[in-house]
């Protein structure tokens, strides 16, 4: 009698199949074998629209997006233009009248609220700061941190110069004594130690220096996904990727493409070195 198993040049180790086994595997059951499809998006949005009203003209629409892992996107415009309600819609706090928002393919309408926490980390420019030790407002994301890992979130941020004038991790803080620009630096190390891959930066260091300003866009870069909404014209220069926000139009690409397709990036372009527009 012939023995029964696996077939010659098939390996099976616990769940897993080598990749020529898969191939193999997959032509026996008859399934087409090819290259496996991408992953999806990390954050994607579909025909998304919303309006404040039904008589009010919407403050996006239509609006295709899709931010792969690890992608440094930067949303500029001018304001009032609708960049916040983006920063909102795609973080999943209030509906859109139209299209869907989607974190790794699952729709952000059914995800709960704990879920989306998991997948984004959204931080306004209140830069919000509680009574109670640096530590906790620092850790609040993720309790379980160590203080190894808050240290090195409020060095990597540029928090870590006020973490010591405060008294270290240990000490009391009183929000009311803070400056904008020192709250927003503890929020900027407290979104940093969050576990979410996704960070959004909704005008999140507009009380720092330009200075102050890179260095924590730049960590975050560096920390995984991020989005932000642009403060400073140089918040777009940094980035890879930049959606322009101009009324019911908006357009999308790298600096290159955008400064021949988008009169109003080359002006903000142009606002932030000090020398004029050029005119198409």
């Amino acid at each position: 009698m012939m023995a029964t198993g696996s077939p010659p040049g098939t390996r099976v180790e616990g769940s897993g199949l080598a990749d020529s086994d898969r191939s193999t595997s997959a032509s026996a059951a008859g399934r087409p074998v090819g290259p496996r499809s991408a992953p999806a998006p990390v954050l994607a949005a579909h025909g998304l629209t919303f309006a404040y009203g039904p008589h009010s003209a919407p403050a996006v629409e239509d609006l295709e997006l899709a931010i792969q892992a690890g992608d440094h996107l930067a949303v500029v415009g001018p304001s009032g233009i609708g960049k916040s309600t983006l920063a909102a819609l795609l973080c999943g706090l209030i509906r859109p009248d139209r299209g869907t928002v989607a974190y790794a393919g699952a729709d952000a309408a059914r995800l709960s609220p704990r879920a989306l926490a998991r997948r984004r980390v959204l931080l306004p420019q209140g830069g919000y700061v509680f009574t109670g030790t640096v530590r906790a407002n620092l850790a609040y994301l993720d309790p379980t941190a160590a203080d190894e890992a808050i240290t090195a979130a409020a060095a990597a941020v540029g928090a870590d110069g006020l973490v010591d004038r405060l008294g270290g991790l240990g000490a009391a803080v009183e929000p009311r004594s803070l400056s904008n620009g020192e709250r927003q630096l503890l929020a900027l190390a407290r979104a940093y130690l969050s576990p979410a891959p996704l960070a959004i930066l909704d005008e999140a260091t507009c009380h720092l220096d330009p200075a102050a300003e890179e260095r924590a866009e730049r960590a975050f870069a560096e920390r995984g996904t991020l989005v932000v909404i642009a403060h400073r014209p140089s918040s777009a220069l940094r980035a890879e990727r930049v959606l322009v926000l101009d009324g019911g139009t908006a357009v999308q690409g790298d600096r290159e493409l955008l400064q021949g397709i988008s009169p109003l990036f080359r002006e903000l372009v142009a606002q932030g070195s000090g020398t004029p527009a050029a005119t198409s």
